[in-house]
């Protein structure tokens, strides 16, 4: 299956300056009309680029700080551009109507976001009315952060000195602190849990399994069935390129392991005998998930995926 190119991590804050000469990749990308946007046709304005989707709850707190910088700056010459990883304007419409958004909105591609570096959400760029790269930002950039960038830019300020910055994706330190043992044990060393000894073997409730890591949905109530295995088993996952697969010969076996795609955390293995369409059997251990129930999707910015369950299963 095909590995996204960019990892959903709920980032804590990080600034990497950029070089003056860097210029920001261009790019069209479809708008919430469907018709096409460029980063070209905004040459000529200084452009906030922020990636970011419904489901990221770091963006959804910082969205209103976009509004007001939109706002507050349009008449400078500033126009903020949201660039959505949702996948779909559906979730995106309703969001960006509630939030009173006037500034433009595109549907993202993997590819832009790995040109962009945008190793997780939100991830923001300043980029100048000459189309060169002024700052980065990769997790929530704080509001007085911004604008004092964007007044620094706009009186003619130069591009801040390079910073030494740790990874984008969280250190081990801080996995192991966020994780508990099991699930550091599963998700960063490829353990396994015990067979009918975790939290969703046996779980029948609606909802969805995210990454523990980062957030990702990954897997749907609606395609989880009990393959007496003793592990949280599904047909599929809940989209294609959500998991990435890989060869695993541990074990004095060849099995094929999954892995989520964002976080690159270890979850499991598919083999061939399970009951739906493809014959698939995801075996996941209930470490490496979070089960999200269906009556808190919406508050917890899941609720894109409430449609998969308005019919009976």
């Amino acid at each position: 299956m095909k590995t996204l190119l960019f990892a959903l991590l709920l980032l804590a804050p990080l600034s990497l300056a950029a070089r003056a000469a860097d210029k920001a990749p261009d790019w069209t990308l479809p708008g919430l009309d469907g018709k096409p946007v460029s980063l070209a046709q905004f040459r000529g304005k200084v452009v906030v680029l922020n990636f970011w989707a419904t489901w990221c709850g770091p963006c959804r707190a910082e969205t209103p700080g976009f509004v007001a910088v939109q706002k507050d700056y349009a008449a400078k010459g500033v126009t903020v551009v949201g660039i959505s990883m949702d996948g779909d304007a559906a979730p995106v419409v309703p969001f960006v109507k509630g939030q009173g958004i006037t500034y433009p909105i595109v549907l993202g591609t993997n590819k832009v976001a790995s040109l962009y570096q945008a190793q997780g959400l939100p991830t923001t760029w300043i980029v100048d009315k000459d189309g060169n790269v002024y700052a980065r930002h990769l997790g929530a950039v704080p509001a007085e952060t911004l604008r004092a960038e964007l007044d620094a830019l706009l009186r003619g300020a130069p591009v801040p000195a390079p910073v030494a910055v740790a990874a984008a994706a969280p250190s081990d330190a801080d996995l192991k602190k966020k994780l508990t043992p099991e699930q550091y044990a599963v998700t960063q060393q490829c353990g396994t849990e015990p067979p009918f000894h975790n939290a969703y073997w046996d779980n029948h409730a609606e909802g969805i399994y995210v990454d523990v890591v980062s957030g990702q949905p990954l897997f749907s109530s609606r395609d989880k069935f009990d393959s007496g295995t003793g592990w949280p088993s599904f047909t599929r996952p809940i989209a294609p390129d959500v998991v990435a697969e890989k060869g695993d010969a541990s074990a004095g076996m060849q099995r094929t392991e999954v892995r989520s795609a964002g976080s690159d955390s270890h979850l499991g293995h598919v083999f061939d005998d399970g009951p739906g369409p493809a014959g698939l059997r995801y075996c996941i251990n209930s470490a490496a998930l979070r089960f999200v129930p269906k009556d808190k999707l919406q508050a917890e910015g899941y609720g894109k995926y409430l449609p998969l369950f308005d019919s009976a299963k």
